[in-house]
C-alpha cells in the first residue's frame, strides 16, 4: 500500500512575500508545481496561516500569497506559534486522513519551518523538504541563501526530513514511487541486493562491487516500500559526474523506471555543481541512453565479458 502523502504549505502570506525573501519566486513557483501536481495525484493539501502583532488576523498581509491561493476543498488552518500543530487539531486531522508523509513548504525556514519539521518528526511522520521550496531573509550575521542551505544539507537532511530536489519529488509524487538517496555506504543493504540479483546472479559480472561505493551517491527506488530499481554516481571532477550501476529487477522492467533513475541521478548531479554526466553503457543499451540524450565518446571496450561504451551529456 502506497503511504499517503500531504502538502503542507506553511506561512506564504502577503506581508512575508513582500519583504523579498531571498528566492522567492523560486519557491513560489516550486510551491505552485507541487500544488498542481498534488491535486492532479489528488493528495491532500493544507495550508497553516499565522497571526500575530504583525501578521494581524484578517489584515492584508495576513492573507496567503494570491499566487498559491487554495482551493475550495483545500484545509487552512490558523497558528500563533512557531509550530504549525501547537493548538491548531492538525495532527488530528492528518491522521484522521490516515497521512503518514509530509511535503513541507514555506517560510520562514529557521521559524516556523524548521520547528514544523521536527514537530512532524517527533509526531511520527515522514518529513520530506523540497529543496528551494522554502525561504528566509537576510540578516545582520548571515544571508538568507546560506542560512537555508544550512538547514536544509546540515540539520534537516538525514536527521528530521528527506531533502530532495524539486524535479525529483514531483517524479515520485506522479509515478507513486518513492526516491531514496544516500552517501557511500551508510544505507546500501536495498541497492547491494538490487545490483547483486541483477548484474552478479543474472547477467554473471564477477566484479559488481568496487571501493567507489565507498564514496558514491546511491538511488533506491521503491513501490510499496519494496526496492525495485538502483543507480549510483560519484564525481569524476568538480563538473563531471559518472552514473552507473543502473538497473531495475526484472519484474518491474518495462515500467521506465531506467528513465527515472537516469533522471533523478541528473537533477542531483546538477544540484550538487555538475554540468555534465558520463556513463559506461552496455552495447546493448546504449540506444536507450541515447535517447536519454547521451552520445558515444570513443571505441567499444569489454568489461569483464560484456561490450560497453561511453557516453556523455552536458546537463
Amino acid at each position: 500500500m502506497m503511504r499517503k502523502r500531504c502538502l503542507l504549505i506553511i506561512d506564504v502570506q502577503t506581508a512575508l512575500t513582500s519583504q523579498y525573501p531571498v528566492d522567492e519566486n523560486k519557491m513560489i513557483e516550486h510551491i505552485r508545481k507541487l500544488i498542481r501536481v498534488c491535486h492532479n495525484q489528488h493528495l491532500e493539501i493544507v495550508y497553516v496561516r499565522h497571526h500575530d502583532e504583525e501578521l494581524i488576523l484578517n489584515s492584508d498581509g495576513w492573507q496567503i500569497d494570491s499566487r498559491i491561493t487554495p482551493r475550495q476543498d483545500d484545509k487552512i488552518f490558523e497558528k500563533e506559534y512557531n509550530s504549525a500543530f501547537k493548538n491548531t487539531n492538525l495532527d488530528a486531522y492528518l491522521k484522521s486522513q490516515g497521512i503518514q508523509d509530509l511535503i513541507i513548504v514555506g517560510m520562514q525556514s529557521e521559524y516556523c519551518i524548521d520547528t514544523s519539521i521536527k514537530v512532524a518528526f517527533e509526531l511520527g511522520y515522514r518529513v520530506i523538504v523540497p529543496k528551494d521550496a522554502t525561504t528566509t531573509f537576510d540578516n545582520d550575521i548571515i544571508s538568507g541563501k546560506v542560512l537555508k542551505q544550512y538547514l536544509e544539507e546540515k540539520i534537516w537532511k538525514n536527521r528530521f526530513a528527506q531533502v530532495i530536489e524539486v524535479d525529483t519529488l514531483l517524479m515520485m509524487i506522479e509515478s507513486k514511487l518513492d526516491f531514496k538517496f544516500s552517501y557511500g555506504k551508510t544505507s546500501f543493504k536495498d541497492a547491494a541486493l538490487i545490483r547483486q540479483a541483477v548484474f552478479v546472479e543474472e547477467q554473471g559480472f564477477e566484479k559488481e562491487f568496487d571501493k567507489l561505493d565507498n564514496t558514491a551517491y546511491h538511488l533506491v527506488i521503491y513501490k510499496d516500500e519494496q526496492p525495485i530499481a538502483v543507480g549510483r554516481m560519484y564525481f569524476k571532477d568538480k563538473t563531471t559526474m559518472i552514473l552507473g550501476r543502473i538497473a531495475a529487477i526484472k519484474e518491474y522492467r518495462g515500467q521506465k523506471l531506467g528513465s527515472k533513475v537516469v533522471t533523478a541521478l541528473e537533477n542531483k548531479a546538477k544540484e550538487l555543481g555538475c554540468l555534465e554526466t558520463e556513463l559506461s553503457a552496455q552495447q546493448q543499451a546504449q540506444k536507450f541512453y541515447e535517447k536519454l540524450g547521451y552520445k558515444p565518446d570513443g571505441d567499444m571496450y569489454y568489461d569483464e565479458w560484456c561490450p560497453h561504451v561511453t557516453m556523455k551529456k552536458i546537463l
